[in-house]
């Protein structure tokens, strides 16, 4: 009876299946790259993130706050980028937003027949715990194929990436037919204070048509051996950043209260309703042509499963796969990670008040508002308040778009065999606040990475490999020349 319901399960979904559309890349006549010497710019790429890493641009907001001296300091690699440009004879601006905080904008005209395309990265960089890392991490040594340091990965190795791009538009006086914006940001790891800055201050410099950003990597082998993917940031998360404060009453920590509960003990009440209320899975259009691109190169089971993860029925049987994989479950839910607890300053001292901090990440469809609003009624406790002390709604843009195809064209250049699908990333980067205001953006650092060197971004003894570097800069050359030449 078991295996008669399965075969009935299996073509009632057939059935139902509208079989999504999926991108044709082979519709994008890609550029040749034949004019590039690219041993020649493996030395330079090389010599140049080097000496990019070199450049302290540790970004730590508690630090300057309890200083008062800004981090950053993005006024100094600014000024590095701007040298190389100003070489190649390629006019470039460096506009301070807060002092020694900066961005660096260049342009390199078109004739204008298109609106201007964005080669955007950012210069700052997250601290470092120098006693866990075995090489310097401001040293940019080069070892065994791969260059090290803080930054390497993200985002300087891309900033290089796009940087040798622009610079060889220009060597080789490739006729352009929209402009091409370099743009280098600041404060990405903290408030994207740089592009906030430009959209606010100098918004016809970054009135683009799309933009190409960080976002995500290429993998190899993450979901079938050997198997090679390239999921195309489309979209983030939004977030929720909430506060709990419970309230009670005060006393000596040898003497607990028995008629009531104290502060910390309605605070813990509180955080066990949230988890144990847990969230939903939610498959939104991103996240379920992200799957249907995955099914294509399965095999069955599989296959069926990841084309059809959108079916109830698929969710109710796969829903204990979700639950222990950190990736998925963050791609199919809200999700929510306490990140700080707050009581007594004493271990003698009952407190007046203690207070949690959540972490938020939510699906497109999810208002910030109305989360903290469930959250108040799931806690359903009046002696605690949810205050929503930052919040930003989702965003995506489309996977049809001309860069997105342009993208998946030139990776399939030098990667015929790739899985390409379009991706929601858990975390924010500048490229959000651009979307906001109606720029189509798209986020990917073009090199294959292994899940051990993706688990360095943030991490320690941080790098990139030198064919990494050299490829990624063929594939974002080649989609540049391919949307914005004649």
């Amino acid at each position: 009876m078991a295996r008669i319901y399965f075969l009935i399960l299996i073509t009632q979904l057939a059935y139902n299946c509208k079989g999504d559309s999926t991108s044709d890349f082979s519709q994008i006549k890609i550029s040749s790259d034949s004019e590039v010497n690219w041993k020649a710019v493996e030395a330079e790429t090389t010599k140049w993130l080097s000496d990019y890493i070199k450049i302290d641009t540790i970004n730590n907001p508690d630090l300057a706050l309890k200083t008062g001296k800004p981090t950053g300091n993005e006024i100094d690699s600014a000024r590095f980028l701007k040298n190389i440009l100003d070489r190649e004879g390629i006019p470039s601006e460096i506009i301070e937003f807060l002092p020694r905080r900066a961005v660096l904008y260049s342009k390199l005209r078109g004739n204008g027949t298109k609106k201007p395309v964005m080669l955007l990265h950012h210069m700052d960089v997250v601290p470092i715990e120098k006693t866990r890392w075995t090489i310097p991490p401001l040293s940019g040594k080069i070892e065994n194929g791969k260059i090290y340091g803080r930054g390497a990965l993200d985002d300087k190795g891309m900033g290089v990436m796009n940087l040798a791009t622009y610079i060889l538009l220009k060597r080789n006086k490739i006729p352009l037919s929209r402009d091409v914006v370099f743009l280098a940001s600041g404060d990405e790891e903290a408030a994207s204070l740089g592009v906030r800055y430009m959209i606010e201050k100098r918004k016809s410099d970054v009135d683009v048509e799309f933009i190409l950003n960080e976002g995500s990597v290429g993998t190899i082998g993450a979901v079938k051996k050997g198997q090679i993917l390239f999921p195309i940031q489309v979209g983030e998360k939004g977030s929720a950043w909430l506060r709990l404060e419970a309230k009670g009453v005060p006393g000596h920590g040898s003497r607990p209260p028995t008629q009531s509960l104290t502060s910390v003990q309605k605070l813990l009440r509180a955080l066990s309703r949230i988890e144990k209320k847990g969230s939903p899975i939610e498959v939104t259009p991103e996240v379920k042509k992200f799957f249907y691109e995955l099914g294509k190169s399965q095999d069955f089971p599989n296959s069926f499963i990841l084309k059809n993860i959108d079916s109830k029925l698929i969710q109710r049987l796969a829903g204990g796969l979700v639950a222990k994989s950190t990736s998925m479950n963050a791609i199919l839910k809200n999700t929510i990670s306490i990140t700080r607890l707050e009581g007594s300053e004493k271990v003698n001292v009952i407190p007046t008040s203690a207070i949690a901090e959540l972490d938020c990440r939510l699906l497109p469809g999810t208002d910030p508002d109305d989360f903290t609003e469930q959250i108040r009624q799931t806690i359903d406790d009046t002696d605690i308040t949810v205050t929503k002390f930052f919040g930003r709604a989702a965003n995506s843009s489309p996977s049809e778009n001309e860069l997105y195809l342009t993208i998946g064209a030139s990776i399939k250049k030098l990667h015929p065999t790739a899985v390409i699908a379009p991706f929601l990333t858990p975390a924010q980067t500048d490229t959000a606040f651009f979307r906001e205001i109606g720029i189509p953006s798209y986020g990917m650092i073009p090199g294959i990475f292994t899940s051990e060197e993706i688990d360095l971004i943030h991490g320690n003894d941080e790098y990139i490999s030198i064919e990494n570097l050299v490829n990624g800069t063929k594939i974002i050359y080649i989609a540049t020349k391919t949307v914005a030449s004649n």
